[in-house]
C-alpha cells in the first residue's frame, strides 16, 4: 500500500524530530514506517483501501474502509474535503472522544483509526510512561465498536486489500469517499456517474477542484466529460456559483 496525493492540496513536509504532536506525543514518536511513508507522499489516498478484522463492521463483514492516512503538515487544515494533519489533534471532531495517549491518523464521519500509546499490556515503554511500538485501534462511534487492528503499524501497512465495491464506497458519503472515488477513475463513464452525483453538491469549491483537475487530465474522453460538468454547472447552477468561481478554472 502506498499513499495518492491530492492534486489540489499542497503538501510540504517540513517538521522537527521534537515537535509536539499531541499531549507528550512528539514527531519522533511515530513509527519509522510511517515517516518512511510520509516522506514518499505527505499525507493521501490509499492504493488499497480495505483493511480485513475477524469482526463485522458498519463497512463490511470483514474489513474496514481506510480511505487515507493524514500527513504531517505545516498548518491546520481547515477544508473538510483536504488531507488532515497529524500536528493538529484538535481539528478532528472526535479527539475528545480517544484516550489522551492515542494520536487519529484516520477520521471520517463517526469512523476512527488511531495509533495507541497506551502501554496497558506488556508492550516496552519509555520514561514517559507510553508505549515505544504503539498499535493500530479503530473506533466507531455510531455503533460503539472498539477493535485491535494491528499491533504495529509496520503490520498495519501491509495488510490492506483491495475489495470489488463501488466507489464511493458505501454506506457513508463524505467528501474522503468522493475523493477516493475520483481519485480512481480509469473510465469516462465512471467520471461522468461521479459528477453526476455530487452534480448538486452545496461545496461548490470542492466540485470545481476536480471539475479543473479533469479538464486538464492527458485523457481526452476524461477532459471531455469534466467540460460536460462544466457546462452543466454554468447553465443551470450560475445564481449558486460565488463570483470567483471561474479562477478555480484557471491553470497554474
Amino acid at each position: 500500500m502506498h499513499l495518492i496525493g491530492l492534486a489540489f492540496q499542497k503538501q510540504q513536509l517540513t517538521y522537527l524530530p521534537t515537535s509536539p504532536l499531541y499531549g507528550e506525543i512528539m514527531v519522533e514518536d511515530l513509527p519509522l514506517s510511517y515517516h518512511q511513508l510520509l516522506t514518499q507522499q505527505n499525507g493521501g489516498y490509499t492504493s488499497k483501501s480495505y483493511y480485513p478484522t475477524s469482526a463485522p463492521t458498519s463497512d463490511s463483514l470483514s474489513a474496514v474502509y481506510i480511505p487515507y492516512l493524514a500527513g504531517l503538515l505545516p498548518q491546520a487544515v481547515r477544508k473538510d474535503y483536504l488531507i488532515p494533519s497529524l500536528a493538529f489533534q484538535d481539528q478532528f471532531k472526535h479527539r475528545d472522544s480517544l484516550p489522551k495517549s492515542s494520536l487519529i491518523i484516520y477520521e471520517d464521519g463517526d469512523r476512527i483509526v488511531f495509533l495507541d500509546y497506551d502501554p496497558h499490556d506488556k508492550r516496552e515503554r519509555d520514561q514517559r510512561g507510553l508505549a515505544k511500538t504503539p498499535s493500530v485501534r479503530y473506533r466507531d462511534l455510531e455503533t460503539d465498536q472498539w477493535m485491535d487492528l494491528a499491533p504495529n503499524f509496520d503490520y498495519f501497512i501491509q495488510h490492506f486489500e483491495s475489495r470489488g465495491f463501488a466507489l464511493p464506497a458505501p454506506p457513508m458519503r463524505t467528501y474522503h469517499r468522493a475523493n477516493a472515488a475520483f481519485i480512481a477513475v480509469q473510465r469516462p463513464e465512471q467520471l461522468a456517474r461521479l459528477f453526476e452525483e455530487f452534480q448538486g453538491q452545496a461545496d461548490k469549491t470542492w466540485y470545481f477542484h476536480w471539475i479543473r483537475h479533469f479538464l486538464q487530465s492527458q485523457d481526452s474522453r476524461l477532459a471531455t466529460v469534466a467540460k460536460e460538468a462544466l457546462d452543466f454547472q454554468t447553465d443551470y447552477f450560475r445564481p449558486f456559483l460565488s463570483k470567483g468561481f471561474d479562477d478555480l478554472l484557471k491553470c497554474d
